[in-house]
């Protein structure tokens, strides 16, 4: 062929590229892009929309937060197509005792609590859906408003909602079914101008609960029906004021070691409690909280008559999150309440007679002190633990034959072995003491101590403490003192002070 044509400089001639052919899938390809911009931004703000009502007290919380589970939340919603936020928690299994009987949980008189890996004694679950609201410019006339406002990249614009309904289901090894529904509440936000984290809430609802996770004890726990204004901020914190009452018909208090069980009467408990929250300290945040609590009753049909009280209580909790990596929590409790305040909850205490559960009576003159410290730590890949403390005294006032105190002190661990991402080995070692001194409920007047040691192999889908779901197999093995011998262990172990339990269990949230 000729060679290249050049011009007097002796540069080749350049040649003309052929005209680019029109691609027949490109308004297709536009409007995905358009599309895919859009369903980015919509699902930045649902993110944003459920942050904001999102829960941050429980130990379920953080291990949501902050587990790689969450993608199965994440696909779930993705099937629900984003119409509502399905959230849940269930435990399951099946146990034996070394009597050749059902299991049956080891557990102090007098204790508010036990350790429960290996000794839930129970299948147990909760499903949760909520469905968050934001609408901006629904009611605009404006077209080109409603699309701006849609589409908006920043914050959220106009008012946000969220509705929340929650099933629990709860039976017990030895039979028997409960189902209750503890939430169905609403909340609506962004209406305050001058505060547009403040929300305004009403129904029943889990409100602002902590835990200690390896005793399954909440420590502060003001669950219950009502209303009131939370996330207002202050700046340096922010404040919630809620109204939260629990009621029921129950047998009055004639006769505490054998109540009679037609002999009911009203029971109501309301409580205003007020948070200053989020409230920066060294190491981490504080929560601060006084409730005043009313509690009344009326006159069963043999003429016992419950008396009016009226109490108060003051709370701290301090929360250190992420300790030494993203997987570690610490949290600090003082307490002390006096009267129906003095349980740290909305509802009433109960004791348990003659196989039924009875109302506690709650004297103006009683008050308890608590306090606990327990967190969840990994600091190696291989290693995770996750200890707790707790220490606590009322003193349950006197009215008639009722009446004294009680000591009761809590320690136990939890350690962890991950040997591989999936298989892990954890041993749970814990011991409750109590030293009851009068008739206060059913539980003997006396001090002794029940302690509890299991080892269960684990099976879960990644190497952290709080990962879930899990499967594991468990062997138990506790004893008590002589002074409780026939309070522990249910009939089996009427005449014993030592007994073990072995089984299989699954534990799952998301």
């Amino acid at each position: 062929p000729a060679p290249p044509a050049r011009d007097p400089g002796g540069v080749p001639e350049a040649k003309t590229p052929p005209p680019a052919m029109p691609d027949p899938e490109a308004p297709q390809k536009a409007a995905a892009a358009v599309s895919g911009d859009a369903e980015d931004t919509s699902r930045r703000q649902r993110e944003q929309l459920r942050a904001r009502f999102q829960g941050t007290t429980e130990t379920r919380d953080i291990g949501r937060e902050l587990d790689r589970q969450d993608l199965i939340r994440r696909r779930i919603e993705q099937v629900l197509q984003d119409f509502v936020d399905f959230t849940g928690y269930f435990r399951a299994g099946y146990g034996r005792n070394d009597q050749d009987g059902v299991q049956s949980a080891f557990k102090a008189p007098g204790a508010q609590s036990k350790y429960r890996l290996g000794n839930e004694a129970e299948n147990y679950g909760e499903v949760a859906l909520g469905k968050s609201f934001h609408l901006p410019g629904l009611f605009s006339s404006d077209a080109n408003e409603q699309q701006q406002n849609t589409q908006t990249e920043g914050g959220l614009e106009g008012p946000i909602a969220r509705l929340q309904f929650r099933l629990a289901f709860a039976n017990p090894y030895t039979g028997g079914t409960d189902v209750t529904v503890p939430e169905t509440w609403a909340s609506v936000g962004q209406v305050l101008a001058s505060h547009p984290d403040a929300k305004f809430w009403a129904g029943n609802r889990f409100y602002r609960r902590h835990d200690i996770h390896i005793n399954d004890f909440f420590f502060y726990n003001m669950a219950g029906k009502g209303g009131g204004l939370e996330d207002l901020d202050l700046g340096f914190g922010k404040l919630a004021l809620a109204w939260i009452g629990e009621s029921s018909f129950d047998a009055t208090y004639g006769d505490l070691i054998l109540p009679d069980p037609a002999n009911k009467s009203g029971f109501a408990k309301s409580s205003w409690d007020l948070r200053l929250y989020d409230v920066a300290l060294p190491w981490g945040k504080g929560e601060f909280g006084v409730a005043i609590a009313d509690a009344e009753g009326g006159s069963d049909q043999a003429g016992n008559e419950v008396d009016d009280a009226l109490g108060v209580s003051v709370n701290f909790v301090h929360t250190a999150d992420r300790l030494l990596n993203e997987h570690g929590i610490n949290k600090l409790s003082l307490q002390w309440g006096s009267g129906p305040a003095r349980t740290f909850n909305s509802g009433f205490e109960v004791y348990g007679a003659g196989g039924q559960l009875y109302i506690l009576p709650e004297l103006e003159g009683s008050w308890r002190f608590r306090a606990t410290e327990h967190f969840i730590l990994q600091p190696f890949e291989w290693f995770s633990i996750g200890p707790a403390l707790v220490y606590e005294f009322t003193d349950f006032d006197q009215q008639g034959g009722f009446g004294g105190t009680r000591h009761w002190a809590s320690a136990g661990v939890r350690p962890i072995m991950h040997f591989t991402k999936n298989l892990s080995l954890a041993v749970e070692a814990g011991i409750d003491y109590t030293d009851t001194d009068g008739q206060v409920d059913s539980a003997p007047d006396a001090s002794g101590a029940v302690w509890k040691v299991t080892v269960a192999p684990q099976v879960s889908l990644d190497r952290f403490f709080l990962s879930r779901p899990v499967v594991r197999f468990f062997f138990s093995y506790g004893g008590w003192s002589d002074a409780f011998q026939g309070y522990v262990g249910g009939v089996d172990y009427t005449d014993r002070d030592y007994g073990a339990s072995f089984g299989v269990q699954m534990e799952a949230w998301w």
